[in-house]
């Protein structure tokens, strides 16, 4: 908890998995407003930890912002994601930053058709990520209806 300044968790180049994000998770519970805003970069994330840490997340009552640098996304961790983008309670993500994240094309297209289909994210940026013609469709599509 040392890491957190203002409500805000920033870790760089720290080597994550997912048992430190079910310990944060646990922490999350007992402090459900310690932050909002949470921003890893180069942290070795693999799919495992992404979906413990967008787990841990959903116990936060004002989570804003999260921004993700080289990490890899699973089918796992975006139906975990997709709970924070599209909640209308008024505690869900409002800006979500990835770089250089790592999905395949399966995960990548349903993640953006989740964005199309109900997403309360005021700021989305995508920095760095191959789209195929189909993710990118779908990634268009959330522009023009949001």
């Amino acid at each position: 908890m040392s890491k957190i300044k203002n409500q805000e968790l920033v870790l760089t180049d720290y080597r994550l998995d997912s048992g430190h994000f079910e310990a944060l998770g646990i922490s999350f519970l007992i402090e459900p407003e310690i932050v909002t805003r949470i921003t890893l970069i180069n942290c070795g994330l693999d799919e495992a930890a992404t979906t413990s840490l967008f787990k841990a997340v959903k116990s936060l009552k004002c989570i804003e912002y999260l921004s993700l640098c080289k990490t890899d996304l699973s089918h796992e961790s975006v139906i975990q994601l997709k709970d924070l983008v599209t909640n209308s309670g008024g505690w869900g993500l409002k800006e979500l930053k990835l770089k250089d994240v790592k999905m395949n094309p399966l995960v990548a297209e349903y993640f953006f058709k989740m964005l199309t289909e109900r997403s309360y994210l005021k700021t989305l940026a995508i920095v760095n990520y191959n789209f195929t013609e189909k993710t990118f469709s779908y990634f268009s599509e959330y522009f023009r209806i949001n």
